[in-house]
């Protein structure tokens, strides 16, 4: 791409600082946020610290999420209705009263009859859990070690504690290369594949568009006439990350910085080449701002600012 050293180490810094911005900073708000708003209705068995959904596939997660976003029939709508047992997560109503849900499943099943504030909180609840599940899925204490870890990590805007090749202490023990726990390198690339799932228009159906088409894993074989652009594992201990570019591979630095490289030169082929676009998001959004931490990248023809 004719890209310098010193414009490299521009994208590594930028994208710390947009990963924090973006991603880390807003997820320990919404976390808190929903969590207290469950625990006050009576639901902390249901909070991102005690539920977790266990299915390592995440297409069973998209499944689930589509299934909340359904619309309630109109002969379930007509006023809000309480849980059995529950204090006031809605105001009273003459109709039944609903079954406490147990899971995340029963969750989903209470979204789909539910309108407005409520059911968008509870499918933040459940797009929340996407980004959650990295690690040993299904591990009460992997759960609780990575919504640690992303508290940890959003307390610096650039991400100052990060540790490519391992993780945070937890429980007064230290991270440890043979345990349960994600390393950070790991943590980053699932949270911004997750993120871009998400940002899709296409996520509103429940779809993640992203990590399907750009997101690849370490033994899949590539085409080698491919005009796609992927990001892939290539090595999980320790960590290491390529950019795919049209049946090419593309090694950016080992160590600490290769996440950072490696996302930052993926959105700036797809500024060069697909027009900043990924699906129908695009990525000169000024409210996602992803486009600027690689600005001039991409050459004075194509410059943008």
């Amino acid at each position: 791409m004719g890209v310098d050293d010193v414009m490299v180490d521009s994208w590594v810094e930028e994208m710390r600082k947009w990963l924090h911005s973006k991603i880390f900073q807003p997820l320990t708000i919404l976390l808190d946020n929903t969590d207290a708003y469950l625990r006050s209705q009576g639901l902390l068995h249901l909070t991102s610290s005690n539920a977790i959904w266990s299915d390592a596939n995440p297409a069973s997660l998209s499944a689930l999420i589509r299934e909340a976003q359904t619309p309630p029939q109109a002969s379930l709508v007509g006023g809000p209705r309480p849980f059995a047992g529950a204090g006031s997560i809605f105001t009273p109503a003459p109709a039944p009263q609903m079954t406490m849900p147990q899971d995340l499943k029963g969750l989903s099943d209470v979204a789909k009859v539910m309108v407005g504030e409520t059911k968008a909180i509870i499918l933040t609840r459940l797009r929340l859990e996407a980004y959650l599940n990295v690690g040993k899925v299904g591990s009460p204490k992997n759960r609780a070690y990575v919504r640690e870890r992303i508290f940890e990590l959003s307390r610096n805007t650039y991400l100052s504690g990060y540790r490519w090749d391992s993780g945070g202490s937890f429980e007064g023990q230290e991270w440890d290369v043979k345990g349960e726990f994600p390393t950070d390198a790991k943590l980053v690339f699932h949270l911004f594949q997750t993120f871009m799932d998400q940002w899709s228009d296409v996520a509103q159906s429940g779809f993640p568009y992203f990590s399907t088409n750009h997101v690849i894993p370490s033994n899949a074989k590539l085409d080698p006439n491919s005009r796609s652009v992927y990001l892939r594992e290539q090595n999980a201990s320790p960590p290491h990350y390529q950019l795919l570019v049209q049946g090419c591979t593309w090694d950016m630095a080992q160590g600490s910085r290769n996440i950072f490289e490696t996302i930052s030169a993926f959105v700036c082929v797809i500024g060069r080449d697909a027009g900043w676009r990924v699906g129908d998001l695009d990525l000169k959004r000024k409210d996602l701002g992803i486009a600027k931490v690689v600005k001039g990248g991409l050459g004075a023809e194509n410059a943008m600012w």
